[in-house]
């Protein structure tokens, strides 16, 4: 898989799914900085494992 190829399929995780992981955090933390905090984390853990990302439609769905 190209750069790209990662690049592209990491942004179409984070569309399909930030709004749904920033409410789920938001919930939980004791502050708003707190959650986006969390989430970002999330987010790097996910970049650095793109290749371990399911593909197509059967994509993580918190």
């Amino acid at each position: 898989m190209s750069e790209q190829d990662d690049r592209s399929r990491s942004e179409a995780v984070y569309r399909r799914t930030h709004e749904r992981i920033l409410g789920y955090a938001v919930r939980r933390c004791p502050s708003p900085e707190d959650a986006a905090d969390v989430v970002a984390g999330a987010y790097v853990i996910a970049w650095r494992r793109t290749t371990e990302l399911p593909g197509g439609e059967a994509g993580p769905d918190p």
